[in-house]
């Protein structure tokens, strides 16, 4: 979701924040719900 034109950094900020926090429940949601996650993350090498 792109922020309009008018929009100030503050919003910006926060939005981009709200995204990060997000995406970071999204993918605890996403281990919890399938266990194996973990592991085919882990045999797919290091997180760059």
């Amino acid at each position: 979701m792109k922020p309009s034109l008018a929009s100030n950094r503050r919003t910006d900020r926060y939005q981009s924040k709200t995204a990060c926090i997000t995406g970071i429940v999204a993918a605890i949601e996403d281990q919890a719900s399938r266990p194996n996650a973990a592991e085919r993350n882990r045999s797919a090498g290091p997180i760059v």
